[in-house]
């Protein structure tokens, strides 16, 4: 049960704990088609035979989820790379993606995702893995992701927000930074010009 466990956490929060990785970026499912999922706020329940079910909470945006796979919230990480993603005929959605866990080993993931991508989906994902450092991650593990639409973001969540177990909460946009810069650059020069203008009357 701990490496099932331990094997999930991995999948659920790599991405996030590498938010600040500018790799990160370049290896998104946004390559390869992908259904369009509604922004707001996702939470997403992970559950694998053994163990107890895993919950995290996202808050995304059309730009924040171009960078995100579909099928597992923050799960493109440890660079991850998507290999193929396609509509079936019955409206479900297929992917395959690879990555490198380091220590974790490499994995290939497959699955199948199905449900409405604005209010409600499940993930049914294949994960093998070979060459990770303890035994025991190797092999094959069967998941499935049930993500959940819950509304808007709270004011309390940015784009990009990932709430895992805990309450801990990262950011995994890559643009989260730069774009509070330049909000407090263009508030800087809004105040300015109202000050050199009150000063000119």
């Amino acid at each position: 049960m701990r490496s099932l466990s331990m094997f999930a956490l991995v999948v659920l929060t790599a991405a996030a704990l590498s938010a600040c990785n500018k790799d990160a970026v370049k290896t998104s499912e946004a390559a390869v088609p992908a259904p369009a999922r509604k922004a707001g706020l996702w939470e997403q329940t992970t559950n694998i035979a053994g163990a107890p079910p895993q919950v995290m909470r996202l808050c995304t945006n059309p730009k924040v989820d171009a960078t995100l796979p579909w099928w597992g919230g923050v799960a493109a990480a440890g660079n991850c790379k998507a290999v193929s993603g396609k509509k079936n005929a019955d409206g479900s959605w297929a992917f395959e993606s690879r990555c490198d866990l380091g220590g974790g080993g490499k994995a290939g993931l497959t699955g199948t995702g199905a449900g409405d991508f604005n209010a409600r989906y499940d993930v049914k994902i294949t994960v093998v893995t070979a060459g990770a450092a303890d035994p025991k991650m190797n092999g094959r593990k069967d998941l499935t992701n049930t993500l959940v639409w819950k509304g808007e973001c709270p004011a309390d969540f940015l784009p990009g927000d990932v709430e895992v177990a805990g309450g801990m909460r990262m950011n995994h946009d890559p643009n989260a930074v730069a774009d509070e810069i330049a909000k407090a650059k263009a508030a800087l020069a809004a105040q300015e010009a109202a000050q050199k203008e009150a000063a000119q009357k």
